[in-house]
């Protein structure tokens, strides 16, 4: 219970006053325990049998729901969001979209994802999965969004101080979301400036979930 509301994900989308502005089933998975804190790559969602289960957990949500598989959205902050950059190039025509804050991945897979419309974040000073280097060897979110842009998605880029007052921070939220598309760019990643980040520079999703920008524009993808 801690992890689905300390860091806001689950709750924040499942609330009343989102689901009156983006109705939405909302699927908030959990990686199996016991689990290493401190294990190789491999020991989260990538790990093969946790990804199937997973896989087959959504294959039989969407079925005994009646969700729109057009408009299937896959979130998560940090072992979340390497899942995302783990699951996507596996399944690259099933999610509409993602929303993915300080992870980590494979540079060499981001050829086959750059069709999906993709909103990263992470912080400059993150200690623990680095913005650059990532983590286990596996690079972070600027690298991974420099590997899609050379694989050919357009990337559209921001920098602001994440501790902004919620509506400065969406209004630089839209600024950025704005040029995207009259550019026709579907791949957004914010940066958050260095000591901006509240509590750990590594929570760089503090107002991620909380931003009506953002989670406006995941909703609008569809696939």
């Amino acid at each position: 219970m801690t992890q689905l509301t300390a860091h806001r994900v689950a709750v924040t989308f499942a609330k009343p006053e989102r689901q009156r502005r983006n109705p939405a089933f909302v699927l908030a998975s959990q990686i199996p325990l016991p689990r290493p804190t401190d294990g190789p790559d491999n020991t989260d969602w990538t790990d093969a049998k946790v990804r199937a289960a997973l896989v087959e957990l959504i294959d039989t949500f969407t079925t005994q729901r009646p969700v729109d598989t057009d408009r299937l959205y896959l979130v998560g902050l940090s072992s979340g969001a390497r899942g995302i950059f783990n699951l996507l190039p596996r399944l690259p025509h099933t999610f509409a979209a993602a929303l993915a804050t300080a992870g980590w991945g494979e540079a060499s897979a981001m050829d086959s994802i750059t069709h999906i419309p993709i909103w990263a974040d992470h912080s400059i000073d993150d200690p623990v999965v680095p913005h650059r280097e990532g983590r286990f060897g596996k690079p972070g979110t600027w690298t991974l969004m420099n590997a899609l842009e050379s694989a050919g998605a357009r990337i559209t880029r921001g920098e602001w101080a994440n501790d902004l007052p919620k509506a400065e921070f969406e209004a630089r939220s839209r600024a950025l979301l704005n040029p995207a598309r009259r550019a026709g760019s579907h791949v957004l990643f914010t940066s958050y400036t260095p000591g901006t980040t509240p509590v750990s520079p590594h929570f760089a999703w503090a107002q991620t979930y909380q931003n009506d920008v953002v989670i406006d524009w995941l909703h609008d993808q569809s696939r």
